[in-house]
């Protein structure tokens, strides 16, 4: 069904009213929604619940099968559903086969088959990006948007976002995510939360950017190369009010008292390496050659190969037909990797561990972790450039609350109150690293230490003795690309911005 037929569905309050908000409703948790489309773009929520090398597999797999747009759909759980364009094609008997063989990792619905209720109901997530292209379709609309609104009218507002899509620059190198608006409630409410806030420091915007397949040559300038790091500046989205450009990071919660999101997520290694620019060509060879270590060693165990084998083996290659350490880590399922990173035998986040801990770095590596993830420098760097700009790390706060889309007032922090924070902590030369402690109060077990509960390296940056940021060193889906710091910011840090 269209929109518009959709809308005039839901505009009878007579006796014939249906009522799709308790549809919408039913759909939250259990309603599969959430649709892959491609095998590079999976949603966190499915992710969370799969075995990530045997999902893309699968989804080629059935792509190779027969050519259906949306080939798996999930729920908010995790749980998967093939669409049922596969069981009328007559696959259903070689698939089940496949699952038997190679997909017994994967957590599929006892009803394996279905359509899902993408665009009929509940929200509808397929990309990350749509939420921010969402936020900057609203600025161009250069209105202050209410904090509670029907879901009727939620489905009216989503349509004349839609009409601005396109104005977006970038988003048409995105087209599908349109569609991705349909019924979107919950991306809805922490986008009026984050357009609001802009409309309220910016005005009036003429121009918005959408920075997530690349710059537009007008904001090119305003994200400097910087040696090791893509894509300096973190603006999701950048908008112009008269001469001046605007930058924001986006973020995203459903309600204020939920847990922050990360503020960023940097790869420790390759590369893009954040950690190549704070330590020497030496220390960083040293964590290389210890990555390499623990691969090898995890295809050697698993696969019960011989050293002299497993040193045959190149460590990764485009060869077809040739294997590689990398293509037999691709095959290992996720809960056997989790083991093999959660073990004393991980020296790969051990030396990470010695060398962030021992002194020599940790000062410099806290500095420029602050300096970086709060953009500390971004003044000097963005001058050069003779643009007027200004930056500001924001967090949407809204979601779909019983008949209603309810936006909550954003999280703002702009570049100059994070520069005077900042500059404060330098001043007090109070900084320390040290492992992050648990309820008991003692440090919580890195994934090399015996007993270990997690495939996770803890850390978190103090000021005088008070918390101020907490950091992981995690993987972030495939074990084979690189692991990630991802941080969050202590109520203590908030509460300074506040001061």
């Amino acid at each position: 069904m269209s929109l518009q037929g959709y809308v005039h569905q839901l505009r009878p309050r007579k006796e014939s009213y249906v009522n799709h908000v308790d549809k919408i409703q039913s759909f939250l948790s259990e309603a599969f929604n959430i649709g892959i489309v491609d095998n590079s773009d999976i949603p966190k929520d499915v992710t969370s619940n799969q075995d990530l090398n045997q999902l893309k597999a699968f989804f080629n797999y059935l792509k190779g099968l027969k050519s259906v747009d949306i080939p798996l759909i999930a729920n908010e759980k995790g749980v998967l559903k093939i669409h049922r364009d596969y069981e009328d094609a007559g696959h259903a008997e070689e698939i089940s086969d496949w699952l038997k063989e190679k997909g017994t990792d994967l957590n599929i619905h006892s009803k394996k088959y279905g359509t899902g209720s993408i665009g009929s109901g509940g929200t509808v997530r397929v990309h990350e990006n749509t939420q921010e292209i969402m936020v900057a379709a609203l600025c161009l609309m250069n209105k202050k948007f209410p904090e509670k609104i029907s879901t009727v009218d939620a489905i009216e507002l989503i349509n004349s976002a839609k009409d601005k899509f396109n104005d977006v620059e970038g988003a048409s190198l995105r087209p599908e995510l349109l569609e991705q608006f349909n019924n979107n409630f919950k991306d809805l409410g922490t986008a009026i939360s984050s357009a609001n806030a802009i409309r309220e420091i910016v005005g009036t915007i003429s121009k918005a950017y959408w920075t997530g397949k690349g710059w537009h040559e007008d904001i090119a300038h305003l994200n400097p190369n910087v040696p090791g790091i893509k894509d300096y500046n973190s603006s999701d989205i950048v908008v112009k009010s008269g001469k001046v450009f605007y930058g924001f990071s986006l973020k995203k919660k459903a309600r204020s008292k939920d847990l922050d999101p990360t503020l960023i997520n940097k790869p420790i290694t390759g590369d893009q390496s954040f950690l190549s620019n704070i330590l020497g060509d030496a220390e960083m060879s040293v964590i290389e050659s210890a990555k390499n270590a623990l691969f090898k060693f995890i295809v050697k165990k698993h696969y019960n190969l011989s050293t002299s084998e497993v040193l045959k083996l190149p460590f990764s290659t485009r060869k077809r037909n040739v294997k590689s350490v990398t293509r037999y880590m691709k095959d290992i399922p996720k809960k056997k990797m989790d083991g093999y990173v959660r073990s004393s035998k991980n020296v790969f986040f051990k030396k990470v561990d010695n060398i962030l801990m021992g002194g020599d770095y940790a000062q410099k590596f806290m500095v420029d972790f602050l300096k970086f993830v709060l953009k500390f420098d971004m003044p000097e760097k963005i001058t050069q450039t003779g643009t007027e700009f200004e930056f500001y790390l924001l967090t949407g706060i809204g979601t779909l609350q019983g008949e209603e889309v309810v936006a909550e007032k954003a999280n703002v922090k702009d570049l100059p109150q994070t520069i005077e924070v900042l500059s404060d902590l330098f001043k007090r030369d109070q900084l320390k690293l040290i492992r992050t402690k648990g309820r008991t109060g003692e440090p919580k077990l890195n994934a090399y230490q015996e007993g270990a509960t997690a495939a996770k390296n803890f850390y978190t940056i103090t000021d005088a003795g008070k918390d101020i940021l907490d950091l992981e060193i995690r993987y972030k889906g495939e074990y084979t690309a690189n692991p990630q710091f991802q941080c969050i910011v202590t109520p203590y840090f908030k509460n300074l911005f506040k001061e």
